[in-house]
């Protein structure tokens, strides 16, 4: 068979292009004219397609406009299109109050002051409720109570429980840095129906003999101290697990601890979480600082709790860049936590390039051969 070679590939190449371009550029009836490109048919623009909006429903667990306390609602609408949102409170009974509907505008973020939207009596503190119409995480929002004053700072993420949870099982970790910070513990129920709740606590002296029950009402929010969680007086340590079961469907209960020595202006909010949601065993920390602020050096604790029923072992490292630029880690010896067991994960060696005393760099990651949750 004769072989084609490149020179004769060459010259059928530009043959077929010398008869091919008159083509090109003749056109048809109404072409751009010779040595022009003709005119293609203008494309038609896409219709736009319809905004898949279902009702959402956002809840968070506390707000409080006691004893100094200011509580504002921050919204933000993360969508290409205005939306509606209608948002209402729920005092510690359940009663509800729906303040006047705010449109957001496509990419708006806007806070709303709580003190001057609640009524004057009986809505003091209790829960909030946000309904728009939407995709999942088009409205997102953070509830913030503070006291000024006192440099108190609750915050919490407005949660969508009917895709935030999988289980009826709350978990959480508390630390206080000194033994006269207070702990609350805010309960509250995201449904129209009663049910039944059933917290335990860790961390005090004597020991929990059994879950305290919570009966709760449609909408009805409890605020209750580690007394109520237990028989008579009790001593309460430096740290301790919080564990919360419920009746209700998944979601149907939010569950937040508050911690503050006002006195110092320390405060932190704890987030209760499904330990069944989460779907892996590593945990990642940023953004710890070290060095000193006011002349003070800095601390920084972490507080891990296995919340399983099986031992497990927890490794760790500290990435962090030194002067230089170059990416180092320190490397955090394993430890064994047997089930329910509380406390500060173990210091690593001295911090290398600084004076600081802190026990820990700017990041910090850990992980453990458990399952999630543990």
């Amino acid at each position: 068979m004769p072989r084609l070679n490149s020179r004769s590939f060459v010259l059928a190449l530009g043959l077929f292009w010398a008869a091919l371009l008159p083509l090109l550029l003749s056109g048809p009836a109404g072409a751009g004219g010779p040595g022009k490109l003709p005119n293609f048919p203008a494309t038609k623009a896409l219709p736009e397609l319809p905004h898949p909006d279902a009702p959402r429903i956002l809840n968070a667990a506390y707000y409080s406009l006691r004893n100094g306390f200011r509580s504002t609602l921050m919204l933000s609408n993360q969508g290409p299109h205005p939306m509606s949102v209608q948002v209402k409170l729920f005092n510690l009974a359940g009663e509800p109050f729906a303040l006047d509907p705010v449109t957001l505008a496509a990419g708006e973020m806007r806070g709303f002051d709580l003190r001057g939207a609640a009524p004057p009596n009986g809505f003091e503190e209790g829960s909030v409720q946000v309904l728009y119409q939407g995709v999942n995480l088009e409205l997102g929002g953070v509830l913030n109570v503070t006291d000024q004053r006192r440099g108190l700072i609750f915050d919490q993420e407005l949660t969508e429980p009917a895709t935030s949870f999988v289980s009826s099982r709350l978990e959480g970790v508390w630390w206080r840095p000194t033994k006269t910070a207070s702990l609350k513990l805010i309960v509250s129920n995201t449904t129209d129906d009663p049910l039944t709740a059933k917290a335990g606590i860790t961390g005090i002296s004597p020991r929990q003999k059994a879950p305290a029950r919570i009966a709760l009402r449609p909408h009805e929010t409890r605020v209750l101290k580690p007394q109520d969680l237990a028989d008579g007086t009790l001593t309460l340590s430096r740290a301790g697990g919080l564990s919360l079961v419920h009746d209700g469907p998944k979601g149907a209960v939010l569950a937040v601890a508050l911690i503050d020595q006002a006195a110092t202006g320390y405060s932190d909010t704890i987030e209760l979480v499904d330990p069944g949601r989460p779907i892996s065993n590593r945990l990642d920390g940023a953004g710890l600082r070290i060095s000193r602020a006011g002349g003070r050096p800095l601390s920084q604790i972490v507080i891990a709790r296995n919340a399983g029923t099986a031992p497990i072992v927890v490794r760790g490292r500290v990435p962090y860049t030194d002067a230089e630029g170059q990416q180092k880690a320190v490397p955090l010896p394993p430890s064994a936590w047997r089930p329910e067991r509380c406390g500060s994960l173990a210091s690593p060696p001295p911090w290398p390039g600084t004076e600081s005393r802190a026990r820990w760099p700017p990041a910090w990651k850990s992980s453990t051969p458990a399952l999630p949750g543990a």
